[in-house]
């Protein structure tokens, strides 16, 4: 089951708002996956699946309060006629409804300012999600490097470089990941899930999908959800600091900012994605003992991605169960849980002395030939 779930995780990194911000030679995993029509037994399962999310999302939405109506409009099951175009449909009203509530909680507001979870049906006012974001987390990193980005995809570089240096100085980085992985794992465990018959766990695992239950379908699709929207929309701030790598040189108090902003991305176990974008510009610019910093960090970060991509092909798959993976990603985020994944087989943590990535930019990068 493992396999399927660290396949996932490595999933969103071929996702085009992902490639947006990933540097050369970054790689990706692709999944064949089979589309054609499953045996009757597996549709009326499926059904009786999507039956017990969508009252357990109305359940969430009847509650009222804007995370629940998020949570309820993120596991609501995706309709596949017109109607899941309509604002009529239960999930764009329970996402809309969430907005209008104005919560005093950021995490809402993240969501609508960073990617609007089904637009064009609902409206998100992004700008506006974002002032309020900064009214209710101010002090977060993270909401400057959003607002930078904004700003720089705007033309507003005088903005830009504002929120750029406040970021840099900020010592609180927090992108909500976790916030969002949990309301949605926890939205789905509330699901009184069918009973994956003997003949459907034949299917999945004829599929090679591995899937022996419907807990691990549900966690499956809660981090295909959690991939799909944790991806920060900081391409505004990869512009203004690697547009022109000259300006960087000339610039000393760009540089600096930049440098200051990245290196939260990089200490950040929460995604893999996160600290890989941040290091290629924090190890080719930074000077002395910060180099030397930046390039453990790297050679860290690049085992972890290197020997998940590797176990992923071959996984036995026996060892971990769903919820124990999705736990370790909802507590340590996606770097914490490889290192859980590679302890369990026996796998070190950290490179052996003299390890050099198989990625050539890292390797440039570790060799101090970039």
């Amino acid at each position: 089951m493992t396999r399927s779930i660290l396949l996932m995780g490595l999933w969103w990194l071929a996702q085009p708002a992902a490639a947006q911000v990933a540097e050369p030679g970054f790689e990706s995993w692709g999944v064949a996956v089979d589309v054609s029509p499953a045996p009757p037994a597996v549709t009326k399962w499926n059904e009786q699946f999507n039956a017990a999310m969508s009252a357990r999302a109305a359940e969430l939405a009847a509650a009222g309060t804007a995370e629940g109506l998020l949570a309820a409009a993120l596991i609501e099951p995706p309709l596949t006629d017109a109607a899941a175009h309509s604002s009529d449909a239960p999930a764009p009203v329970w996402m809309q409804a969430a907005l209008d509530a104005r919560p005093t909680t950021p995490l809402v507001q993240w969501v609508a300012a960073s990617d609007c979870p089904l637009s064009p049906v609902v409206e998100c006012d992004r700008e506006r999600a974002l002032e309020r974001l900064l009214e209710l987390d101010g002090d977060n990193a993270a909401v400057h490097l959003m607002a930078a980005s904004f700003a720089s995809s705007a033309g507003d570089e005088v903005a830009a470089r504002t929120h750029l240096a406040r970021a840099a100085e900020l010592p609180r980085y927090n992108n909500y990941g976790s916030d969002l992985f949990r309301i949605i794992v926890d939205a789905r465990r509330g699901a009184s899930l069918p009973r994956m018959p003997d003949e459907v766990v034949a299917y999945h695992q004829a599929a090679d999908a591995l899937m022996a239950s419907a807990e691990d379908v549900s966690a499956v699709s809660s981090i295909s959800q959690w991939a799909a929207q944790v991806l920060p929309t900081f391409t505004g701030v990869m512009d203004l600091c690697r547009r022109d790598e000259s300006s960087l040189v000339r610039d000393s108090g760009l540089r600096q900012d930049c440098l200051g902003a990245f290196a939260h991305l990089a200490g950040s176990d929460a995604t893999i994605i996160e600290p890989l974008v941040a290091l290629r510009t924090l190890v080719r610019y930074s000077e002395g003992a910060e180099k030397g910093r930046w390039k453990a960090r790297l050679r860290q970060v690049a085992w972890l991605h290197e020997q998940a991509l590797q176990l992923a092909p071959g996984w036995p798959g026996a060892s971990i169960e769903s919820a124990q993976y999705v736990d370790w990603l909802m507590e340590e985020g996606e770097l914490g849980a490889y290192r859980r994944v590679l302890r369990e087989h026996g796998i070190p943590v950290e490179p052996p002395p003299g390890w050099l990535p198989d990625n050539p930019d890292h390797r440039a990068l570790l060799s101090g030939d970039a």
